[in-house]
């Protein structure tokens, strides 16, 4: 090809490039749906991490409700601590002071922010009457361990310092009890499950229709703190 040629090809490459990256530029960009498991992943470091990337993600495929549970809630990941004793801190025993309130929500945040789970493969079963789809998706939890150092915490506090039915730990007791939860090995097995449901065409997976329950395993990764504490002693 002479050299002529060849330089009338390259503003017909240039325009086509051009042409190209318009099109692009003007096609709506549309994120890659989620998996049952990527679902459930999601939500579950969503409500345990409190990492706000993942309640991002679940915001952009499914939008806050309006009214009804808060299965997307940007509030919990923008400050844990501060949710917690928004939406737990009437829960507090009757003579329970703000310090002890304040421990008691950053305790729980320590119990649950390095918990990590794995969805299995889901389980999808036939189509339902009302022409939706049901998965069921086990969940492997690792969870810290905090027990043994909340034996070593027992064994050290004074009587008035721990917490029962009617009664908080001290505030100095929790705060050292969230530190131990913190530094204990995340080493505690929990397998839990959550259901999801989705539409005829099986794109958007979303929990909170009917009878599905998808906080009863969260719960079950929570209440093993409870149960670390109630072993050790530090609540009676």
């Amino acid at each position: 090809m002479s050299r002529g040629g060849r330089s009338m090809g390259t503003p017909v490459k240039f325009l086509l490039l051009i042409s190209i990256l318009l099109v692009l530029g003007s096609s709506p960009v549309r994120a890659a749906s989620l998996s049952p498991e990527e679902t459930a992943e999601l939500y579950y470091r969503a409500w345990l991490n409190f990492d706000r990337g993942s309640m991002v993600r679940l915001d952009k495929e499914w939008g806050s409700p309006d009214s009804g549970p808060r299965y997307v809630d940007m509030e919990l990941v923008t400050d844990p601590v501060a949710w917690q004793l928004k939406y737990k801190g009437s829960n507090a025993p009757k003579g329970t002071t703000s310090e002890q309130q304040n421990q008691f929500a950053k305790l729980w945040v320590a119990s649950t922010k390095r918990a990590r789970c794995q969805a299995e493969p889901a389980r999808i079963g036939a189509q339902l009457p009302t022409g939706a789809f049901l998965a069921r998706i086990k969940m492997n939890c690792v969870v810290a361990d905090a027990e043994p150092a909340f034996g070593k915490l027992k064994a050290g506090a004074k009587p008035d310092d721990l917490g029962d039915g009617g009664r908080m730990p001290s505030a100095d007791l929790m705060k050292q009890m969230a530190e131990a939860a913190m530094a204990a090995p995340v080493t505690h097995k929990i397998t839990t499950e959550i259901q999801l449901v989705s539409g005829a065409d099986k794109r958007v997976w979303q929990v909170g229709s009917g009878d599905v329950q998808p906080e009863t395993g969260i719960d079950r990764v929570s209440a093993v703190f409870i149960s670390q504490m109630l072993q050790s002693g530090l609540l009676r």
